[in-house]
Order: C-alpha cells, then sequence, then structure tokens
C-alpha cells in the first residue's frame, strides 16, 4: 500500500495489477484504500494519531518499533501492569488505514492465530483496543530474530528450517488456513536458528462463510504421475 501511494498516479493501476496477480479480493481492498487516500475530504479529516513508543496499549507499554507492514506496525512491548512481568510483540492497525476492509483482515488474521497452535508459527497471546480507538493484537515475541536470510547456515542446518517451516505450514493446511505471503521477512530465526512463521495478515481460513471449499477427499496431482505407470501420488490438506 506505501508503495502504491508513492507510485505516479497515472501508473498505479498497472502497479497494483502486477503486484496483487490473481487475488482479486486484495486488488479490490488496495484500490478502495487508494480511492479513499486520493480523496480531498478525506485528506482533510484528522486522522488518529499512530501511537509511539511509550505509549500505552492495555497493560502493556510500547517500547520500539521492530516492523512496519502496510497496514500495520509491529513493537517490542512489556507488560507494565504489575501482575506478572513480559515481554511481548504488539501489532497495531495503523489508524489512517482502518477501513472496514483493513479491519475485517485484521480480525481475521487474529482468529487464524487464535486456532493454530505450532511451535513454529508465532503465538497470539491477547487482543483489545486502545483507549484511543486502535486495534492490536498481541503475539509472543521471538527474541533477537532475524529474517532467514540473514543468517548463513550450513546446509544441514538450511535443510532443518526448511522441514521446520514446511511443518508449520502443513499445520496451518491441516486447519484449513493458507498463509499467502510466505517470503523471508515472514519467517524468522531466533539465536538458536529455530523459525517461527509470522504475518497471517493476508492469509485465507478456508471454512469461513462464503469460502468455496474442496470436497472432503485427496486429489490426484498430474505433475507428479509417472508417465509409464497407472500409479498415482496423492496430496491433500492432510498429508
Amino acid at each position: 500500500m506505501g508503495t502504491a501511494l508513492e507510485t505516479a498516479p497515472e501508473s498505479r493501476a498497472e502497479f497494483v495489477a502486477t503486484r496483487c496477480g490473481d487475488d482479486a479480493e486484495l486488488r479490490r481492498e488496495v484500490e478502495a484504500l487508494l480511492a479513499q487516500t486520493t480523496d480531498a475530504e478525506f485528506l482533510e479529516r484528522p486522522l488518529l494519531a499512530e501511537p509511539g513508543p511509550g505509549a500505552k496499549l492495555g497493560p502493556y507499554r510500547l517500547d520500539a518499533v521492530i516492523g512496519r507492514g502496510g497496514m500495520g506496525v509491529v513493537y517490542q512491548a512489556d507488560r507494565v501492569d504489575g501482575q506478572y512481568r513480559k515481554q511481548v510483540a504488539i501489532k497495531v492497525l495503523t489508524p489512517a488505514f482502518a477501513t472496514a476492509a483493513a479491519l475485517t483482515r485484521f480480525e481475521q488474521e487474529r482468529q487464524i492465530l487464535a486456532q493454530l497452535d505450532h511451535p513454529h508459527i508465532v503465538r497470539l497471546l491477547d487482543s483489545g483496543l486502545s483507549a484511543s480507538g486502535a486495534h492490536y493484537v498481541v503475539m509472543e515475541l521471538v527474541a533477537g530474530a532475524v529474517p532467514c536470510t540473514a543468517r548463513r547456515l550450513s546446509e544441514a542446518a538450511a535443510l532443518n528450517c526448511f522441514a521446520k517451516v514446511c511443518s508449520a505450514v502443513q499445520y496451518a493446511h491441516q486447519n484449513l488456513v493458507i498463509h499467502r505471503d510466505l517470503k523471508p521477512s515472514n519467517i524468522l530465526l531466533n539465536p538458536d536458528d529455530e523459525p517461527k512463521l509470522v504475518d497471517f495478515g493476508i492469509a485465507k481460513l478456508l471454512d469461513q462463510p462464503g469460502t468455496m471449499r474442496a470436497p472432503n477427499r485427496c486429489w490426484p496431482a498430474p505433475s507428479r504421475r509417472p508417465r509409464t505407470s497407472t500409479r498415482w501420488r496423492w496430496c491433500c490438506t492432510n498429508c
């Protein structure tokens, strides 16, 4: 979204079409946001201020920005209400983009994380609405994390990491969740080279109302079918 806003107006439509590809839902959402941000009345309306380090969201105090995306900012934060101490990561929906569509995606990400419990998928801890109206989700903090391509791993370590990421993706698929944004910046490595899959912001939950689902059976993968054999290999969400 940020890059689209920086693109010349006459080139935005082509840029959005290229980046969104076949994802018609995402393209409609981005185009709706662009229409709002280029509307004169929208630009004149006051916006909620984006919280910064030191601000409090419920029992948490924001310490520093550790990530930023098209519609959200991720902070490192501390629980400071005195009940117990814990460092967490908090993703806050950017107030400027808090449209109905963005809120729907944000709430969907929260629901997806709430139903996933896997050692290599970041865990949801809490969520809420700040006094100023900012929506946020609280997640486990992957301390010392870096994108998976930022660290040079041995061949054995890289294959081990890959297998663990595949295990996380398979688990998500078994729970009818499609991540749809797998890339190095969304696969974090902790200091022990253990991976965590993050950012389910554009993930799709296949069992939500209105979503077309495939019948509950396996389908053959033609690309894997031997040309000289009638034997098929099978693939499904439970593989």
